[in-house]
């Protein structure tokens, strides 16, 4: 897979009208939208991130659970080391010293795509604020049968 085409990829990803966007106020009244796209988007960097520059944290679920104070919730994967769901990198992210550290790499890296900064401002204003807890959203997979996404309660959202 090339550059140009991983590109592509997330360029033609759409967001599901069956999923509700995350909203929030910011302490100066303004309200802030993140799609469930948009935050998956932001989990899977910070989760290849993770593998790459803590390659011992992240294989780790000792270590994890120790820095998150939360258990493990996993994907399995057919070959190699499993997958963290998007409630545990979630948790990873908006919480833990790796975390900051991972969200430094990314401002890095986005620094001059405006979409990319402003789905991460979104995501630092809704955690900040307290009013979602990010974590307990649940986790969104695609349901074959209905063709469309859902989290994971298995409840369209």
């Amino acid at each position: 897979m090339t550059k140009d085409s991983m590109v592509a990829l997330f360029s033609a990803l759409q967001a599901s009208e069956t999923l509700k966007p995350i909203t929030s106020e910011t302490a100066d009244g303004d309200e802030v939208t993140l799609t469930r796209i948009e935050l998956e988007l932001v989990l899977a960097i910070a989760e290849m991130l993770a593998m790459a520059h803590s390659p011992l944290y992240y294989a780790s679920d000792a270590a994890i659970m120790v820095t998150t104070g939360s258990t493990i919730e996993a994907i399995p994967t057919h070959r190699g080391m499993r997958s963290l769901a998007g409630t545990t990198m979630t948790t990873v992210l908006m919480t833990t010293h790796m975390g900051e550290e991972l969200w430094h790499l990314m401002e890095t890296m986005f620094s001059g795509d405006a979409d990319m900064t402003t789905v991460m401002a979104n995501l630092y204003d809704i955690h900040a604020n307290g009013h979602v807890d990010l974590p307990s959203l649940g986790n969104m997979h695609w349901q074959h049968d209905w063709s469309r996404f859902v989290v994971s309660d298995g409840m369209v959202d």
